[in-house]
């Protein structure tokens, strides 16, 4: 993925793709520290409590997709937004389990399932 090539400034712009802006917010939830993904994202396949970036990138890009995604209508930082708030009900219902190593909800069956339910 070209997801590197220069700085972006502005996420709402025409050009930015799908996989950049789902990177984009998978990082901000990763590095926020009130997000309830902080330091959860995995960035350098490291096996720790956590969601590997590619895998959030992957289960998030289709909401986002500028043209065609089921939140194309709202503007990055409202996009954001959702997620944070989605995120945070989430773990507030499941706060043992977010903690846990041994659950699934930050593995890859857990949060696609999570992501299904999403919309």
């Amino acid at each position: 993925m070209n997801l590197l090539e220069g700085d972006v400034e502005d996420f709402d712009g025409e050009g930015v793709t799908a996989e950049r802006r789902a990177r984009k917010i998978a990082l901000r939830l990763n590095k926020t520290d009130e997000s309830p993904f902080y330091e959860r994202v995995r960035t350098t396949g490291e096996a720790s409590l956590g969601i590997c970036l590619n895998e959030f990138v992957t289960q998030i890009r289709d909401y986002v997709e500028p043209k065609t995604g089921k939140l194309c209508d709202l503007g990055f930082e409202q996009q954001y937004e959702v997620f944070e708030i989605y995120f945070r009900s989430i773990k507030a219902v499941f706060l043992e389990q977010w903690d846990a190593h041994k659950s699934y909800i930050l593995k890859i069956v857990g949060f696609g399932g999570l992501m299904k339910a999403f919309y």
